[in-house]
C-alpha cells in the first residue's frame, strides 16, 4: 500500500526537480559571470567595481 503511494510521490518530485535544471544551468552561468566581475575588479577601487558591475548587469538585462 504504501509503496502505491510513495512512488508516484516520488516520481513526480523527481520530475520537477528535473524541469529546474536548466533555470539551475543559466543561473549558474550568470553567477560566474558576476563573480569574474568581482575577481576582475579586486584590485581596484570601489567605482571600478561599480562601473564593471552596471555593465555586467547591463549586458544581461537586470
Amino acid at each position: 500500500m504504501a509503496t502505491r503511494l510513495i512512488s508516484p510521490a516520488k516520481r513526480s518530485t523527481d520530475k520537477q526537480r528535473l524541469s529546474t535544471l536548466p533555470q539551475l544551468e543559466k543561473a549558474s552561468r550568470l553567477m560566474t559571470r558576476a563573480a569574474a566581475v568581482f575577481i576582475e575588479g579586486a584590485g581596484a577601487d570601489r567605482a571600478v567595481r561599480l562601473r564593471g558591475l552596471q555593465r555586467f548587469s547591463a549586458s544581461t538585462g537586470t
